[in-house]
């Protein structure tokens, strides 16, 4: 599920038609690798029980002009692994992980054996 159009690979969400967005660039880096989407995303990827680590780099994409916030979670076979504080736009990407040793951020969970994971994306609400 992508709130605005398909979810993007390697380029950015774009407009709501596949293939029409740039290339990923947050805070001024471009990468070359990527999954673009909206704000409100879930995006679902079968691992068969073969992955032990997951690596990632999350932020808002440059096309925003700087607006938007953000959280990234990554989820397997139903357990929150990784949840990011809050991403704002213009800032640099935030590195997130999750091994069988110890994942960044949250919880000591691991995507070792796990069958299917997910990655969601929900509107950041400033904290005051």
């Amino acid at each position: 599920m992508n709130g605005w159009g398909p979810v993007e690979r390697d380029s950015s969400v774009g407009e709501q038609a596949a293939g029409d967005g740039r290339t990923i660039t947050i805070a001024g880096a471009s990468h070359a690798k990527g999954l673009g989407t909206n704000a409100l995303s879930d995006i679902q990827l079968y691992l068969g029980g073969n992955c032990s680590r997951l690596t990632a780099e999350v932020g808002v994409d440059d096309e925003t002009g700087g607006a938007g916030t953000v959280t990234f979670s990554v989820i397997a076979d139903g357990r929150t692994l990784v949840t990011t504080p809050t991403v704002r736009g213009r800032q640099a990407a935030v590195p997130i992980e999750s091994t069988s040793a110890v994942p960044r951020w949250s919880t000591s969970r691991s995507v070792t054996a796990a069958t299917a994971t997910a990655m969601t994306t929900a509107t950041g609400r400033p904290r005051h």
